[in-house]
């Protein structure tokens, strides 16, 4: 029978400042603002370069438009709700299903955009992701 080890293991001490800035930063509503405005811009830049590249129809292209815009929508409808004296748990399920459809959407053809296209949907994409990975990671 083994005995149980009672020592302490090595742990960095955590810099309890940083931690509780970090939280505010990922619940404050600026924060969901944030994350609903980089939706919109995807959307934005997305239908703009579908509209230049005369692609409307094709695929799933603009469904994918309107989801994202309905994502900022939602996003911003749980900031309201937040406001009206509601909890943040409406509004983390609504942070969350963006980041569920980026592999739907890369699964579309892509490869009517030119390479400098290309780079700023992924850019933007990128950040979108970013945000919204960030804040449930750590949720």
């Amino acid at each position: 029978m083994s005995s149980t080890n009672l020592k302490h293991y090595p742990v960095a001490q955590r810099n309890l400042d940083q931690d509780a800035w970090f939280l505010y930063q990922t619940s404050s509503l600026a924060y969901y603002e944030c994350c609903a405005r980089l939706c919109e811009d995807f959307a934005h830049l997305y239908d703009s370069l579908i509209t230049d590249n005369d692609v409307h129809g094709a695929a799933a292209l603009d469904y994918w438009v309107a989801r994202y815009r309905s994502h900022a929508s939602s996003i911003r409808r749980g900031i309201r709700f937040v406001e009206l004296g509601g909890d943040y748990m409406s509004l983390l399920d609504l942070i969350e299903a963006p980041s569920t459809d980026f592999r739907g959407m890369i699964e579309q053809p892509l490869g009517w955009m030119s390479d400098e296209e290309r780079s700023r949907w992924d850019l933007a994409i990128q950040k979108v992701n970013l945000c919204l990975r960030h804040r449930s990671y750590h949720t």
